[in-house]
């Protein structure tokens, strides 16, 4: 009975080993970030969303700020797409006549839903924000990325 404990042991020990040795030599799956500068006809782009889209891998998006710098971590390495899309950030109308209500104990706060967006919606070419037709690619590699993107009209 020992020994076979005594032989789990050992392969229990091995298998430890060995998944580290992987891990250590990259056998494991390997990320890197992404980070950059969207501008539009050289100007930077305020707000929206920079995703990059892996060959193989899931999706990774990241916001871009009211300077245009955007970052991007745990992005699959290799070959991968990039899409651009700002229309999340395009101030929503209330239909005519709607009014936000609150509860009766609720004193109504001064809020304009679209007052938080404005300044920061540029519109870009609908392309951008397909993958097959943004014409944006980068080789992802491990560690930090740097990939700005100048999109034009």
């Amino acid at each position: 009975m020992r020994l076979r404990w005594r032989r789990a042991a050992r392969l229990a020990g091995c298998v430890q080993i060995l998944g580290l040795f992987m891990v250590v030599s990259g056998c494991g799956p390997t990320v890197g970030s992404v980070v950059g500068k969207v501008t539009f006809d050289g100007k930077p782009v305020p707000g929206g969303n920079v995703t990059v889209i892996p060959s193989s891998g899931s999706a990774q998006m990241g916001a871009i700020d009211q300077n245009g710098n955007y970052s991007i971590s745990n992005v699959p390495t290799g070959p991968a797409k990039i899409t651009v899309e700002t229309a999340s950030q395009k101030p929503t109308k209330m239909p005519s006549g709607a009014k936000i209500v609150p509860p009766k104990d609720v004193k109504a706060p001064n809020y304009d839903p679209n007052e938080a967006k404005k300044g920061i919606y540029v519109a870009i070419p609908n392309r951008y924000s397909v993958p097959e037709e943004s014409g944006l690619a980068l080789d992802v590699k491990s560690g930090k990325n740097e990939k700005n993107l100048d999109l034009q009209k």
